[in-house]
């Protein structure tokens, strides 16, 4: 199976479309909502799974240590999964070097749902560009960097999508995040 991490940003949403437009068979398209997204991200996470046909797995934590599959009208707009998880770690707050909430929050939020319903074998494709060495060179999970594989660079993301119907309704140098 293969699992393409949606974060909602137009960098994982060109790596999704051409995964996708270039017969990736067997997949399934997640978001793991923090609840602290801008209102920008979540409408554009659903303008593109109207536009492209994604069938998006909205997911949100819940304490304790589990998960809820949410949709895009039911998603957090207030914080709440990422509330949840400060109430489970009340002495800890994330930071750059301490990033739990990306952990809890995104990674095993999707581990659990996978497992809930019978998957252990999967290839999990992120969207991390060639020219972020210092990010690719981070990533501590088993996954898969098409956009590195391909030379995809910022340049062609933005190219991508300015000849697209829709963009992102969020500009640098904000990220889809509130934090």
């Amino acid at each position: 199976m293969n699992i393409i991490n949606f974060s909602g940003g137009r960098t994982s949403a060109y790596m999704t479309k051409r995964l996708i437009d270039e017969r990736l068979t067997d997949y399934i398209v997640t978001f793991q909502n923090t609840g602290k997204e801008l209102p920008q991200t979540l409408d554009f996470i659903n303008e593109c799974d109207n536009q492209w046909g994604l069938n998006i797995v909205w997911l949100e934590y819940r304490q304790p240590a589990t998960f809820e599959v949410v949709t895009y009208e039911t998603a957090s707009r207030n914080g709440q999964p990422y509330d949840e998880l400060l109430q489970q770690r009340p002495s800890a707050i994330p930071n750059h070097q301490f990033r739990f909430c990306t952990l809890e929050l995104k990674i095993n939020t999707l581990k659990r749902y996978l497992k809930s319903i019978g998957i252990t074998d999967y290839i999990s494709f992120n969207g991390i560009r060639y020219d972020e060495p210092r990010r690719w060179g981070k990533v501590i999970e088993d996954v898969e960097l098409p956009l590195v594989k391909w030379k995809t660079t910022k340049k062609d993301v933005l190219d991508f999508w300015s000849k697209q119907p829709f963009d992102l309704k969020v500009n640098e140098p904000y990220g889809n995040c509130d934090c």
